[in-house]
């Protein structure tokens, strides 16, 4: 069953519920990653996005939104903005990302915000390239 007709608005799933669809345990590092490591909670919201409409997870931190994850069945996408003035320092990381980041960073247009990134967590090496944006977007 879809996320959405699984989940509509009016049914708010709980951090069990999101976890039990994902079904992935690059999820739970995610989750654990951000809570050991960083000391912050997840959020569930509800959006009208037409990127990605339904439930979600954000991860804030200062008040401002460190990235948003969207469940998949067996993975997640985690929309990640990367602000133009960075270029340079992700010149530098590019390089140690996989060859699906940094073709997905290739191929984002640059928009006055920056690029939003829509990374689809489906392996550990993509898993890792995703702390590497978390990190540089909190730097912002």
């Amino acid at each position: 069953m879809e996320w959405s007709a699984l989940y509509p608005r009016s049914r708010q799933p709980d951090l069990s519920g999101i976890g039990s669809y994902i079904n992935t345990p690059l999820w739970d590092e995610l989750r654990r990653h951000m809570e050991q490591d960083w000391g912050l909670s997840p959020c569930v919201g509800f959006s009208g996005c037409s990127m990605a409409a339904g439930w979600n997870v954000k991860y804030r931190k200062s008040g401002r939104n460190l990235f948003t994850c969207y469940p998949g069945h067996g993975f997640f996408t985690a929309l990640v903005v990367v602000s133009e003035r960075q270029d340079p320092e992700v010149q530098l990381l590019r390089q140690t990302w996989s060859p699906y980041t940094q073709k997905l960073f290739d191929e984002t247009g640059c928009y006055r915000d920056g690029r939003w990134l829509m990374v689809e967590v489906t392996s550990p090496e993509i898993l890792e390239d995703l702390k590497t944006l978390i990190r540089l977007r909190a730097q912002k």
